[in-house]
């Protein structure tokens, strides 16, 4: 039997899905504003003409902190 959380750490993560641009915008948003909401970041990216999910936030400010980069 393997756990919900098991499964979930073996998957790929979503933001691997982004490409090297988009990545490198996100961890600079990431690095500026750690502590804003993934909407938030969301709406910073798509101003600037780049259309990040939520999903893809939330799952890249993740790897960060268990890097602890932020």
């Amino acid at each position: 039997n393997i756990s919900s959380d098991t499964i979930e750490e073996l998957k790929e993560p979503v933001h691997r899905q982004l490409d090297t641009e988009t990545l490198s915008y996100l961890f600079e948003l990431l690095r500026e504003q750690p502590g804003s909401s993934s909407k938030k970041l969301c709406g910073i990216a798509k101003a600037a003409g780049m259309d990040i999910p939520e999903n893809s936030v939330s799952s890249y400010r993740k790897r960060l902190k268990s890097l602890n980069i932020i």
